[in-house]
């Protein structure tokens, strides 16, 4: 821009020759330039210089003319040019703002927009056009300075799969006092990480369930047991699009994954799983009755990245009983009068097995048990010994041909019951005649004489009679006197 005129001089003097001074000035924000001979002068704003003058400002530029004739005599003039200041647009200074945040890593940048004005005497405002609330996070915006941070919402962006991204955008705006603008972008870049699934339970959900063994009564009913436990986890992953596999893991030593001690787990691609009691398996069979105990499973759901979690199903089984087999010496003869022992009573001895897959089980109920002529003892061992008291009148009155039957109920650890027979035969008993009317007297027949010497005959006694008892202690066998 630029300004012209010209400082108009005379002389009285005829033929006078006048010279203008200075040819040329440097003002405050542009220059002049004076023609000697013919006084135009001319000025130059320096646009760069007069930036600094805010909208309606003034500065006056001024140059003094000196008109001098060829006598030296001089006079002078001033000129003036009023340079007016406008409204400057602030200008952006600051590097292009743009910073990184990490899922799980990096949560938090800050930077700063600045901006200057070329107007000396104006401030700037910063503003943001757009919400300060992102998608994944949040901005601050300092109005007077243009400091800017952002924070990540850790859990809202979870959902950003490994290596996905997404941009933030804050839009500032730089405002001076006369309205005038400019804008710079704040771009945040939100990464993802891949992020762990989780297995939760639900609604209905369940990572525990019950079995009961199979199994019998000590009385060989049949205890129809529960075989299988069912359940579901849910498993998710937050990363957009990421897929899942459920597995077993930590398997037994020697089993394979899911093959537990009692019985077998196996899990769906949807999480459903189901446990399954093998009730021929001798660890099964070990349990006794009401006998609880947990089976414990590891399952893991990862994702394609290779990222697991685990978490544990926990089974309670409980046991039934298990009839047990009682075999051996259940049964023995014993005859009348027969082998007596030193108390008059007529023995047995015998050995009874038990087997039992029941742990612990395989032994007996320790005792004795009465029977109708006799008792039985039996130890934990299966050892038993019966005695009967040989006088006692069912078993005299027992004839050769007669026996009696003693059967004595014996029960294992589980309460299984196994009979023990005992007979005991008969032998045709002595009649016994008893010592009464077994004896007599007799008297000769003779004579004697009388006191005068007379005989006087005696017809004496010449039988005797007696009744002789007999009894017979075998029953039903009449003696006959012979």
């Amino acid at each position: 821009m630029s300004a012209n005129g010209q400082v108009m001089a005379s002389d009285v003097d005829h033929g006078a020759v006048l010279t203008y001074s200075p040819d040329n000035l440097q003002g405050k924000f542009g220059s002049f330039t004076l023609d000697k001979s013919s006084g135009v002068w001319h000025y130059t704003l320096d646009q760069k210089a007069s930036q600094v003058l805010g909208q309606g400002e003034h500065y006056q530029e001024q140059m003094l003319v000196t008109v001098t004739d060829e006598h030296g005599a001089k006079v002078t003039q001033q000129v003036t040019v009023d340079v007016e200041g406008t409204n400057d647009a602030p200008v952006i200074t600051s590097s292009p703002q743009a910073e990184k945040v990490k899922e799980d890593g990096v949560l938090f940048v800050r930077g700063q927009v600045t901006a200057t004005d070329a107007d000396q005497h104006d401030t700037l405002k910063y503003s943001a056009t757009n919400t300060l609330k992102g998608q994944f996070g949040n901005f601050t915006l300092n109005p007077s300075s243009g400091a800017w941070t952002y924070k990540l919402d850790n859990g809202a962006h979870q959902a950003l799969a490994k290596g996905e991204t997404h941009t933030e955008t804050l839009h500032v705006l730089v405002t001076d006092n006369n309205g005038a603008t400019t804008t710079q972008d704040v771009v945040v870049t939100v990464e993802g990480t891949n992020d762990r699934p989780v297995i939760s339970l639900v609604g209905q959900d369940s990572d525990s369930g019950s079995v009961i063994e199979h199994g019998s009564t000590p009385a060989g009913q049949v205890i129809a047991g529960t075989d299988t436990a069912t359940g579901h986890l849910t498993g998710t992953d937050i990363d957009t699009g990421d897929s899942t596999t459920w597995s077993i893991v930590n398997p037994l030593t020697g089993h394979a994954a899911g093959d537990g001690v009692y019985g077998q787990l196996s899990v769906g691609a949807n999480g459903q799983w189901t446990y399954t009691l093998d009730n021929s398996r001798p660890a099964t069979e070990a349990l006794t009755q009401g006998q609880q105990v947990t089976e414990t499973f590891t399952v893991r759901l990862t994702d394609k990245a290779g990222l697991t979690t685990e978490h544990q199903i926990r089974v309670q089984l409980t046991g039934s009983n298990d009839q047990a087999k009682i075999t051996g010496q259940d049964s023995a003869t014993l005859k009348e009068d027969d082998a007596l022992n030193a108390q008059h009573e007529l023995h047995a001895n015998g050995v009874l097995s038990v087997t039992d897959v029941d742990s612990g089980e395989d032994h007996f109920q320790a005792g004795t048990i009465k029977g109708l002529y006799g008792s039985l003892t039996l130890d934990a061992d299966g050892n038993w010994h019966y005695e009967a008291d040989n006088s006692q009148t069912a078993i005299q009155e027992l004839k050769a041909t007669d026996s009696l039957t003693d059967t004595i109920t014996v029960h294992s650890a589980d309460g299984t019951e196994h009979k023990v027979v005992i007979t005991i035969d008969g032998t045709n008993d002595l009649p016994v005649i008893a010592n009464t009317g077994d004896t007599g007297s007799v008297v000769e027949a003779g004579s004697h004489p009388d006191s005068q010497r007379h005989p006087h005959a005696e017809t004496g006694t010449p039988s005797v009679s007696g009744t002789l008892a007999a009894t017979e202690t075998d029953k039903g066998d009449p003696a006959h006197w012979q």
